[in-house]
């Protein structure tokens, strides 16, 4: 396997306030795909999220030493010399359908409790189940299965939040990701083209959104919220910034930057994108 990524915890540095003894720490990411995965050639790795587990890959943690020891310093110092190159080298995968080798990879909630998708490990109660489903099983009658699925809760009754809002998300992930197979889908099953889908949240290419729309923030700044104008050409904003929130060079002393074709932005309403135009990152 190969080492792709590193990440250290200091305690002194945390976000959330750490006691006198806990440990600095250094996670090791690594890949047995590395040369081929589609979402590492992106910069992205299933393994990097939160309770995400990728077949191809493996995690191990390095224990330093606590803020009060004399070596505390000095391991992260080393620890950060060792992985300087691939210190957060990757970022976290989306929750987005994908193919990995003879599999692909499904993160949808509920998904893999269903017994009639042929999952190795499904989900029950406490139990997590597999995401990866062989990509023999990948077609159509599948398909089919996972949007009908209704999963029932541990306590009894159905899980409301898997056909509201789990099955619109993965049919529109389908659409972009494999358009033949939502095509026979739709087909078949004329009702998923009726599926509300909410993009909000999501980062796209902004020159495939729609003119005239007011974007709230930037994917890469979101805890900055200001209000930005799109026309079809440029972004304009009434404040005026002593940074560049997007990428693309600033016109004018007023706020108006110019996009690249590689600017993204965060949907902050559904009426920002043009349906089977705009172009999604994640």
């Amino acid at each position: 396997m190969k080492v792709i990524n590193a990440h250290i915890y200091d305690p002194k540095n945390s976000f959330f306030k750490s006691s006198a003894n806990e440990k600095s720490a250094c996670t090791i990411t690594s890949c047995s795909f590395e040369g081929e995965c589609p979402l590492l050639k992106q910069g992205k790795c299933i393994h990097l999220g939160v309770f995400d587990r990728c077949k191809f890959g493996m995690q191990r943690k390095e224990v330093g030493f606590t803020k009060r020891a004399a070596k505390y310093h000095q391991w992260i110092s080393e620890k950060r010399e060792k992985y300087s190159e691939i210190l957060g080298a990757v970022k976290s995968a989306p929750k987005k359908m994908v193919v990995i080798g003879d599999f692909i990879y499904l993160p949808y909630p509920h998904l893999n409790m269903n017994k009639l998708v042929p999952f190795e490990k499904h989900g029950h109660a406490f139990v997590s189940g597999d995401t990866f489903l062989s990509i023999n099983a990948w077609n159509i009658g599948t398909i089919k299965e996972i949007i009908s699925f209704r999963p029932q809760a541990m306590m009894g009754g159905e899980i409301i939040s898997y056909q509201k809002e789990t099955i619109p998300s993965f049919v529109q992930h389908l659409r972009e990701e494999f358009p033949e197979l939502y095509n026979q889908l739709e087909g078949e099953v004329p009702s998923v083209s009726e599926l509300k889908v909410n993009y909000v949240g999501r980062k796209a290419y902004l020159k495939t959104c729609k003119p005239n729309s007011t974007f709230i923030k930037s994917p890469d700044k979101p805890s900055i919220r200001q209000e930005w104008f799109w026309d079809d050409e440029k972004l304009t904003s009434p404040s005026i910034m002593t940074f560049k929130p997007f990428e693309g060079h600033i016109e004018s002393s007023e706020t108006v930057v110019i996009p690249s074709d590689k600017t993204t932005i965060q949907i902050t309403d559904n009426s920002q994108v043009k349906e089977g135009e705009t172009i999604f990152v994640d």
